[in-house]
C-alpha cells in the first residue's frame, strides 16, 4: 500500500496546503455576504472587552471568541458609539453594533473580513486536530480521509469564516478532550500543564465546556481500568484506587488553573462595569430576571457561587443566562414553531444538513468496526474502546446533552462533535485504501460527491440541505434561523432587485428582515415590515401589491409574538383592532395615530395590529411556492391587490378556504 507520493513524503505540509485552501474558499465565499445575525454582536460586545475593561455586552456567548473576533477592530481602533447613547446605559448589545457598523464611519466590510479571517484560524487548527488524530489512529490514508471530509463538510465550511464563538469552542472543546488523555499517559509536566490551560481557554469559549467536567471524570475512570500505572511528575500510581484519586486531584488542578484564567480573562475584577466609565445598570437582562428561570438546585449553586465571589459576575451571569433561555427560546422544526424544543431536533438537523456520502462513509464505518471485533474478540473490542476513549465517551456525553436540551435553534450546537465522526471516517478510508483499486476507486468516488455537492451549493453553504430534505429549496421548510437563514443574503436580495430595477420591474419593494445588516446600506430601497432584532424601525403603514421579500425565519415565526398556529383568539384580536380604523400615516420614527385609542396606547397598539397582521400574511404566504429565492434564505412573492384583500380584509373562513385552495393547487 502506498499513499501519493506528495503526501507520503511530506504528509504535514500535504495537510497545510490543503487546509490552507479550504480557509481561503470559505473565506472568500463569505465576501458576498454581509454580517450575520450573530457576528454583530460579537464584534461590539469584544471591543468593548478589550477597549473600556466593560464586560457587561453578551457575556452569555464567551469572553475568548468574541476578544478574538474583535482584536482587528481594537487594534485598528475603530469607533465606537458614544458613552452618552443610551444604548451604553442599557447594555443594548443590537442597537450598539448597529451603530458601530453603520453610523459611525467605519469600514464596515474591511472589519468584518478581517474578523471573518481571524475566526478562520480556529477552523484550520481543528483540521489539523483531526488529521493528527486520525492519522494516530489509522495511519496516513486514515489521516487524509478524515481531513478531506472536514474540509468537504458543508457545515463546517459554515461556520469556519464566521466571527462567532462555535468554531472556537470546537477547536477547544476537542483540543481539551485530547490534551487531558494524552496528560493521563504521559508523566511530563508539560503535559499536564496544556491539558489545564486548553480546558480554562474552553471555558472562556462556550459555557457548553462544562461539559468536559463529567467527561473528564469519565476518562480517568476508564484510564484506572487500564493495567499501566498513572504517573504524575515523580508520582507512580499502580493501584487502581490510588489512580482514581490522582487524577481526580489531576482534575482539581486542572479547575484551580482554569479559574485564574478565568478571572484574567476579566481583568481580575468582580464587577462587570469598568468603575471608571460612565455609570451603566449591569446587564440587559437583570440578575433578578435571569435567577427566575433556574428553579431548584441549579439556581440554588449559582447564587451561592455567586455570593462566595468566586467567579466574575459576568461569567457567572453569562452562564447562568444560557442556563436560564435554553428552555424559554422559540424553535422551528418542519412547519411547527414553539417555545421549547424536541429531542428529535438534532438527530433530525444531522440527518438532513450532512451529506450523503458522508452519511454513507459512517455507515460503512460503523460496519467494519463491528466485523472487525466480531472476528478478533472482546479483547480486541476493549483495546479499541480504550484508544479511542475520550472521542466516543465525548460523543455521547455531548450528544446526550444536546437531546435533553430544549435550546433548538441550529445545527451549530452540535458543531464540536462533528470532528469525531471525521475522525473515525478514517477507519473506512485505512481499510478501503488497502482493498487495491476497487476500495480506492469506491473512497474517490465518496470524495468526490462530497466535493461536487459543496461546490454546487457554494457561497450558500449556511442553505445547505441534502435529498432527504428536498435540497436547499426546501430547506426553509424544514429549518431557520442558524440551520439556514441568518440574516446573511442582504447583498444577493439587493442585486436581485437592482436586476429587476433594469428590467423594468418599477413595483413596490416590502422586506421582512431577520438579521443585524442594514438594507439602506445595502442600497436595498424597500418599505419595511417586522423585522427582528427590531431596532425602532418603523413597519409600513399600508400594505400594496409588489415584491415581497421574507427572510425564511420571518415567515416560519419561531421567535414572533404570535408564533404557533393562527387561532380563533388571534382572529378576534386582529379583526378587533382592524377596526379601530388605524387613518393617520406615521411619520419616520412615529407610531401610526389612531383617532380611536388614547394616546398611551398608541405604541402597543400599533406592535400588535401590525405585527397580527404580518403573521397573517405569512400564514398565507406559506401555502404558497416563493418566485425566487436570494440564498435559499429570503423568499421572493408576488403579491397581488387580491392577495391582500385575502390577507388584511377577509373574514376568517374566506381566508382559511384561500390557503386551502393553495395547497390543493400544489398537490
Amino acid at each position: 500500500m502506498s499513499w501519493p507520493a506528495p503526501f507520503r513524503r511530506n504528509p504535514a505540509i500535504a495537510a497545510g496546503l490543503l487546509i490552507g485552501a479550504q480557509v481561503l474558499w470559505a473565506l472568500t465565499a463569505m465576501m458576498d455576504k454581509c454580517v450575520t445575525h450573530d457576528e454583530i454582536a460579537h464584534l461590539v460586545a469584544g471591543q468593548a472587552y478589550w477597549q473600556f475593561g466593560d464586560f457587561r455586552l453578551q457575556p452569555e456567548n464567551g469572553n475568548l471568541p468574541q476578544r478574538w473576533a474583535a482584536l482587528p477592530a481594537w487594534l485598528l481602533d475603530a469607533h465606537y458609539p458614544d458613552f452618552s447613547n443610551p444604548a451604553w446605559r442599557d447594555s443594548d448589545v443590537w442597537t450598539l453594533g448597529y451603530l458601530h457598523f453603520y453610523r459611525l464611519g467605519n469600514n464596515t466590510d474591511w472589519l468584518l473580513f478581517l474578523a471573518r479571517a481571524t475566526n478562520s484560524l480556529w477552523a484550520a487548527a481543528t483540521a489539523a486536530l483531526v488529521f493528527a488524530w486520525s492519522r494516530r489512529l489509522f495511519g496516513l490514508a486514515g489521516g487524509f480521509t478524515a481531513l478531506l471530509f472536514c474540509l468537504l463538510c458543508p457545515n463546517m465550511l459554515a461556520q469556519a469564516p464566521l466571527a462567532t464563538s462555535d468554531m472556537a469552542a470546537t477547536f477547544f472543546l476537542i483540543a481539551a478532550v485530547g490534551a487531558f488523555w494524552r496528560h493521563l499517559h504521559r508523566s511530563e509536566i508539560g503535559w499536564a500543564f496544556l491539558s489545564a490551560v486548553t480546558f480554562g481557554l474552553a471555558c472562556l469559549a462556550k459555557f457548553s465546556a462544562v461539559l468536559l467536567l463529567p467527561l473528564g471524570a469519565a476518562l480517568i475512570i476508564v484510564r484506572a481500568f487500564h493495567v499501566e500505572p498513572v504517573v504524575l511528575n515523580r508520582w507512580q500510581f499502580t493501584r487502581r484506587r490510588s489512580k482514581l484519586l490522582a487524577g481526580l486531584l489531576s482534575l482539581l488542578g486542572h479547575g484551580l488553573v482554569a479559574t485564574v484564567i478565568i478571572w484574567a480573562a476579566f481583568d481580575f475584577r468582580l464587577a462587570a462595569a469598568n468603575p471608571g466609565l460612565p455609570s451603566p445598570i449591569a446587564y440587559a437582562r437583570p440578575w433578578e430576571m435571569v435567577l427566575r428561570g433556574l428553579d431548584g438546585p441549579v439556581g440554588a449553586l449559582i447564587t451561592t457561587v455567586r455570593t462566595l465571589h468566586l467567579f466574575p459576575d459576568a461569567y457567572l451571569y453569562g452562564l447562568a443566562h444560557v442556563l436560564a433561555d435554553a428552555g424559554h427560546h422559540g424553535a422551528f422544526l418542519n412547519g411547527e414553531a414553539k417555545i421549547g424544543g424536541w429531542w428529535w431536533f438534532f438527530p433530525y438537523t444531522f440527518l438532513v444538513k450532512t451529506p450523503p456520502s458522508f452519511l454513507l462513509a459512517l455507515a460503512g464505518t460503523a460496519c467494519l468496526a463491528v466485523l472487525h471485533w466480531h472476528k478478533n474478540g472482546r479483547a480486541r473490542l476493549l483495546r479499541d474502546l480504550q484508544a479511542a476513549a475520550p472521542l466516543w465517551i465525548f460523543f455521547g456525553i455531548y450528544w446526550t446533552s444536546s437531546i435533553a436540551s430544549q435550546l433548538n435553534i441550529g445545527l451549530r450546537h452540535v458543531l464540536p462533535t462533528f470532528p469525531v465522526l471525521f475522525v473515525f471516517s478514517g477507519l473506512l478510508g485505512r481499510y478501503l485504501w488497502e482493498h487495491r483499486w476497487c476500495g480506492r476507486l469506491l473512497l474517490g468516488g465518496l470524495l468526490l460527491w462530497s466535493a461536487v455537492e459543496v461546490a454546487a451549493i457554494r457561497p450558500d453553504f449556511l442553505a445547505y440541505f441534502n435529498l432527504f430534505a428536498g435540497g436547499p429549496s426546501q430547506g426553509y421548510r424544514h429549518l431557520v434561523d442558524s440551520s439556514l437563514d441568518w440574516g446573511q443574503d442582504l447583498p444577493g436580495l439587493a442585486g436581485w432587485l437592482a436586476s429587476r430595477r433594469k428590467s423594468g420591474d418599477q413595483r413596490d419593494v416590502y422586506l421582512a428582515y431577520f438579521g443585524s445588516g442594514d438594507e439602506n446600506y445595502e442600497g436595498i430601497l424597500a418599505s419595511s415590515l417586522p423585522r427582528l432584532p427590531a431596532l425602532d424601525a418603523p413597519s409600513a403603514y399600508r400594505l400594496g401589491p409588489g415584491i415581497y421579500c421574507v427572510s425564511a425565519t420571518m415567515l416560519q415565526q419561531p421567535y414572533g409574538p404570535m408564533a404557533g398556529p393562527w387561532t380563533i383568539e388571534l382572529e378576534k384580536r386582529y379583526q378587533a383592532l382592524r377596526s379601530l380604523e388605524i387613518d393617520a400615516p406615521p411619520s419616520p420614527r412615529q407610531i401610526p395615530v389612531c383617532s380611536k385609542t388614547k394616546g398611551d396606547q398608541l405604541p402597543l397598539f400599533w406592535r400588535t395590529y401590525d405585527w397580527l397582521r404580518f403573521t397573517r400574511l405569512c400564514h398565507y404566504l406559506r401555502a404558497r411556492e416563493p418566485v425566487a429565492q436570494i440564498g435559499h434564505s429570503i423568499m421572493i412573492y408576488d403579491v397581488t391587490e387580491q392577495d391582500l384583500h385575502v390577507v388584511v380584509e377577509s373574514p376568517l373562513r374566506e381566508f382559511v378556504r384561500a390557503i386551502e385552495q393553495m395547497i390543493r393547487s400544489k398537490q
